[in-house]
Parts: structure tokens; sequence; C-alpha cells
């Protein structure tokens, strides 16, 4: 398996996100966060798999989240 990690913007971030969509709607920052986990280990298993967006930078995800690595 591929290891993944955050730089540690992206990371401070993806926390500040989680508290944005918590603040709209209770419970939606915690499946926000599920979600991310969800991809993550997509990405572990096979990150080839999603499509190159630019350069090196692929897309992975769903609506309403998306994520780029």
């Amino acid at each position: 398996m591929t290891a993944v990690f955050f730089h540690p913007e992206a990371d401070a971030e993806l926390v500040a996100a989680a508290v944005y969509y918590e603040g709209q709607q209770e419970e939606l920052g915690k499946r926000f966060l599920s979600s991310v986990e969800d991809s993550l280990a997509r990405i572990r298993i096979n990150p080839r798999l999603y499509p190159v967006i630019d350069g090196d930078v692929r897309r992975c995800g769903h609506e309403p989240f998306l994520s780029e690595y």
C-alpha cells in the first residue's frame, strides 16, 4: 500500500474545512472527515486509479466532497 502524508498546511486546512462544515450542519464535519478517510483508503490501494487534473495532481472523491492529491 502507498503511504499518504499531509503537508502541515494541508492538515490545518482539512481541520478548518471540517469545522466549517460542522458549523453549516450538525454531523456534516464528521461526514466530511469520514469521506476523506474513505478517499485516502482508496488512494492507498491504487493511487493511479484517479484522473490527472494538472501535472502530477490527481482528483479523487465524489460529490459533495472532492480531494486533490
